[in-house]
């Protein structure tokens, strides 16, 4: 299910589930993600499992800088780390790959680099051959994960992550009029437990701005599309459940 709340000039897609973007014919979305603001200053690790087998991403993006260096990691149950035979890593655009396949299973088969923020990851685990059948490949995917800007800062273990990406007016790709954003509260499943609800609204003076309630079956996550420009400004309001309300502010800031 959609729902759609105009807010002044800033337009907010509820989403549930999925989400399916429409545009007019006069505009078109042909760009990639642009990058987005960053507070973080420790290390932020992510999983992504496969068939038992995890990909694990940590990486530590510094403000301003739009490549940080990741360090990527295979981890699985012993008898099913056993089984592999190494792994190759790329890392598009340039699609850059691990120098050779990585056999050392005492580090689990960990590369480290360097990646554009929120981009992706890819892991081709490839398995021993077993009975003389061929050897079984898994390819793992993940996204270097990195901390929005939020004041005040969430507690350990939470944090939000935005994408955007540019919309464009049709014949005119280099002059994006609006952004597709995606705003997302993850963090480690012991502090995502204390939130009850997330409710989102804009920054705004007017008490009648509508409140958008987000719940954990949905990861707390908010699609819309934003104009281009500065100082919009996205207030959560996280109600724990010890009883507690928090009221956080996540300044949207694609790169113009």
């Amino acid at each position: 299910m959609n729902s759609m709340l105009r807010l002044s000039s800033f337009t907010i897609l509820v989403v549930l589930w999925a989400t399916t973007m429409a545009c007019g014919g006069a505009i078109q979305n042909d760009g990639g993600p642009a990058p987005p603001a960053l507070q973080q200053t420790r290390d932020i690790t992510s999983t992504f499992t496969t068939d038992g087998f995890t990909l694990s991403i940590t990486a530590r993006c510094e403000t301003g800088e739009r490549t940080c260096p990741f360090r990527a990691e295979i981890h699985a149950p012993a008898a099913l780390l056993e089984t592999i035979q190494h792994v190759e890593y790329t890392f598009p655009p340039e699609s850059p790959k691990s120098p050779a396949p990585i056999t050392d299973a005492s580090t689990n088969f960990r590369l480290e680099a360097k990646q554009t923020v929120g981009d992706n990851v890819y892991a081709k685990v490839t398995l021993r051959p077993r009975g003389g059948a061929p050897a079984k490949v898994l390819v793992l995917e993940g996204t270097i994960p990195f901390s929005a800007e939020v004041t005040p800062p969430l507690p350990a273990g939470l944090r939000f992550e935005i994408s955007y990406r540019p919309w464009y007016l049709e014949g005119v790709p280099h002059e994006p009029v609006e952004y597709l954003f995606r705003m997302r509260l993850l963090g480690e499943v012991a502090a995502i437990k204390r939130i009850k609800s997330v409710e989102y609204q804009l920054s705004t003076d007017d008490p009648k701005a509508p409140l958008i309630p987000r719940r954990s079956e949905t990861e707390f996550f908010l699609e819309g599309r934003m104009p281009k420009k500065e100082g919009v400004v996205i207030v959560a309001v996280i109600r724990w459940a010890s009883g507690e309300n928090t009221t956080h502010t996540i300044p949207l800031r694609p790169t113009l």
